[in-house]
């Protein structure tokens, strides 16, 4: 985000400290009208300035920096297929967007209802699954989700 995007040298100087080999750095998902403005894509020649900074300092000093990119960008979607989300109350959804803004999520069921693996396998979770790899049928939530398409406009749908 605007604010810090310039301590970003200061995260490589801390991985090559810890012995850390990859960074991966990710835009900031807004989440309240106050946060608009410290999106990178709102500040792209700022971003661009730190990003080649960051990037040459971690040739430097041998790590792997990974940036997220500052032009829209259409991503596959791993999470259905690799993660599950479990909220504090049993609640599981697909993955992490899902668990910023509960009211328009892809709820799958209940912990305290279903056992995990019911879940994992579940006609609603084979179905998105299933869409994501033939890009037909996605769900609304995953229409506009930033994790599968990168853009201004779905780093700030939560404010909807």
């Amino acid at each position: 985000m605007k604010e810090n995007v310039m301590e970003l040298s200061e995260i490589i100087y801390l991985a090559r400290r810890l012995g850390i080999k990859r960074i991966k750095i990710v835009h900031l998902m807004v989440h309240s009208p106050e946060l608009t403005d410290q999106s990178l894509f709102q500040n792209i020649e700022l971003a661009q300035n730190i990003f080649s900074q960051t990037k040459m300092l971690g040739n430097k000093l041998n790590i792997e920096i990974f940036l997220p990119p500052l032009e829209e960008k259409e991503y596959f979607c791993y999470e259905p297929f690799t993660t599950i989300y479990i909220n504090w109350n049993g609640d599981v959804r697909p993955c992490c967007a899902c668990t910023i803004n509960e009211k328009n999520s892809l709820k799958l069921g209940n912990l305290r209802e279903q056992s995990l693996l019911e879940l994992w396998n579940c006609k609603q979770m084979r179905e998105i699954r299933k869409s994501l790899i033939f890009g037909r049928n996605l769900p609304e939530f995953c229409k506009s989700c930033s994790q599968r398409y990168l853009s201004q406009e779905n780093l700030t749908r939560f404010l909807s």
